[in-house]
């Protein structure tokens, strides 16, 4: 007990001073969409919903995904692209350009390395014509998976996996989660909508990496959750 404080009001000053993390999963928990198996918690109400990609691009890259924003690397991230960059400017000889001494990542203001951006504020990596990604299209065009390749927030995209405490939660990139990913961008959902082509669901958009992350049983539950009410 803190000294001279007596210990029912401790609780309720703690209960006051929780993380905005742990109130969100406690907010996740009491939505009647929401589904647990184990430690994950599924926000199913964003989970369920439709994006197209490839829709966006043909305008222009408009998306939160690709531009305005701090795109975080891992170790991982940076190791696999700076093996590709010699294919990828054999590729794409506007990417020497952009970035001439083969420097596509900065530090960020938390000590983090993130993607470095055009003056534009679109990712280095977006094609001039603003139809795709470098990577994602040299992937295809080599007949090999993007998801090996693109860095792992852009393989998950629009899904976002936070890690609260014990739990993992699977939502996506949308206005409530952006309050715990520190986005900064109100715009973040955008991006889905909550009627599309069966093809564009998120969850099928997002299979490959789904599956990776948490196995073929947990899948199928998710896929069923989703689908079941849609029959």
């Amino acid at each position: 007990m803190t000294k001279n404080l007596k210990k029912k009001y401790e609780d309720l000053i703690d209960d006051l001073s929780r993380d905005t993390d742990d109130r969100y999963r406690d907010y996740l928990l009491e939505k009647p969409e929401t589904m647990e198996i184990d430690n994950l918690i599924f926000d199913i109400e964003y989970l369920d919903s439709y994006y197209n990609c490839v829709g966006c691009r043909q305008r222009k890259v408009r998306s939160f995904c690709c531009r305005e924003h701090d795109l975080e690397l891992t170790e991982k991230d940076i190791d696999v692209i700076e093996d590709l960059l010699p294919e990828l400017h054999d590729m794409f000889p506007s990417l020497k350009k952009a970035i001439p001494d083969d420097d596509f990542w900065v530090w960020g203001d938390e000590f983090e390395k993130i993607m470095l951006r055009k003056d534009s504020g679109d990712c280095v990596f977006v094609l001039p014509d603003a139809s795709g990604c470098m990577i994602h299209k040299w992937a295809l065009e080599n007949d090999v998976r993007p998801l090996d390749y693109k860095p792992y927030v852009c393989s998950l995209y629009p899904v976002v996996v936070v890690v609260i405490g014990d739990d993992v939660v699977i939502t996506t990139v949308n206005d409530e989660s952006a309050k715990i990913l520190d986005t900064g961008d109100q715009r973040t959902s955008r991006c889905t909508v909550k009627k599309g082509k069966p093809e564009n669901h998120t969850i099928i958009q997002s299979k490959d990496i789904l599956l990776e992350m948490f196995g073929e049983k947990v899948y199928k539950k998710l896929y069923d959750k989703i689908f079941s009410n849609k029959k």
